[in-house]
């Protein structure tokens, strides 16, 4: 959890600091491609010093994997890397993380309507913390 906080707080500021350098959609590439190097790799590695490096390739003969590959490459890295990247370009990066606390909310709401999980207090608590802080941030700027 701490990795991926780290990971994504690094990407914003460089992602702000290169932005008036460089395009959106050529950041989301550059981010994409070191990804899949990286993890890739790391499987592949894996998989060698398990001595199975076929089992690499074998979900590629199944199509809901293939699916998957594609719905998560074109839309949950290409699309929303490139309106992330062009949101911290336009409105800074401590904008966009503030606002970015709003998809736990959401996944709250989403959670109670489409699977009917249940609402508890903290996360009404929790929601109410988020987006008073979000009020809060934007008020603060305002004045």
């Amino acid at each position: 959890m701490l990795g991926s906080v780290l990971a994504n707080a690094i990407n914003n500021i460089l992602s702000k600091a290169k932005g008036g350098r460089y395009r959106a959609m050529d950041m989301t590439a550059v981010v994409i491609v070191v990804g899949f190097v990286t993890f890739n790799t790391l499987s592949l590695i894996s998989h060698y010093l398990e001595g199975n490096l076929l089992a690499y390739f074998a979900p590629f003969g199944q199509l809901p994997y293939l699916l998957s590959i594609l719905y998560l490459g074109i839309l949950a890295s290409i699309v929303t890397g490139s309106l992330s990247i062009y949101a911290i370009v336009r409105l800074g990066a401590s904008t966009v993380s503030v606002f970015g606390n709003l998809g736990t909310v959401l996944t709250i709401l989403a959670g109670a309507l489409i699977l009917h999980e249940p609402i508890y207090s903290y996360h009404v608590i929790g929601a109410t913390l988020i987006i008073a802080g979000i009020l809060g941030m934007n008020l603060m700027r305002k004045k």
